[in-house]
């Protein structure tokens, strides 16, 4: 699995496997976020039905919730951020050693407006994916399986009802996946086009101002 996350996800070996650290340690997050709304669900039994469940029994229950949630989300927090923020480094590192070997007639062929646009925005997307949804999706995609089982289980209809949505939506997701890249192409595109127009802006700006094409130019 490790194998697989770095090669998809363009990462370090120790990026790879904090990966999947952060996204088990998602899934406890999920399932634990369960627990407060299970003892509502006692406690509205416990009134409609009047078993009278001793008040001893929810305050106990309560804080040891509380403090199990308290405990993963801690450590959710830490492992997610900090893996996310060590890779971002390390590929930032990884990334100027492999320009440093680079032998100077490489640069003399290639844009460099484009070049550190390109890296830079590179690295920035998959800080923020690590930061913000690798692992909540590794998480999810542990957590979805269960619950179904578990709602199916309970009741076929409802748990249709639950399931059969999200798979729907991830399945469109998945069939406009070449919309998306093709999208997403046009978009980086035009950031490229745009970072070398105010390359160029900036490099040219004493022949701008000299032949008073500011105007023409911001057109």
């Amino acid at each position: 699995m490790n194998k697989w996350f770095k090669e998809w996800f363009a990462l370090t070996d120790k990026g790879a496997s904090d990966l999947v650290k952060s996204g088990i340690s998602s899934f406890f997050v999920y399932a634990i976020n369960l627990f407060p709304s299970m003892l509502l669900l006692v406690l509205i039994d416990d009134l409609l039905s009047k078993n009278h469940i001793s008040k001893g029994f929810y305050v106990p229950v309560s804080l040891v919730i509380l403090g199990i949630m308290y405990f993963l989300l801690r450590t959710d927090y830490e492992s997610l951020y900090n893996s996310a923020y060590k890779e971002s480094a390390n590929l930032r590192l990884d990334i100027a050693n492999i320009l440093r070997k680079l032998p100077l007639s490489y640069f003399s062929r290639h844009d460099l407006s484009d070049l550190s646009q390109t890296v830079m925005s590179d690295v920035e997307s998959i800080e923020h994916a690590m930061s913000h949804a690798m692992s909540k999706v590794i998480g999810f995609f542990i957590f979805f399986p269960v619950m179904a089982i578990l709602l199916l289980i309970g009741n076929v209809k409802m748990g249709l009802a639950c399931v059969l949505p999200i798979v729907i939506s991830l399945s469109l997701l998945f069939l406009s996946k070449k919309i998306q890249i093709s999208e997403t192409h046009k978009y980086y595109q035009k950031r490229r086009d745009n970072s070398e127009n105010f390359q160029e802006a900036i490099e040219l700006q004493q022949e701008i101002k000299s032949f008073g094409l500011v105007g023409q130019w911001k057109e």
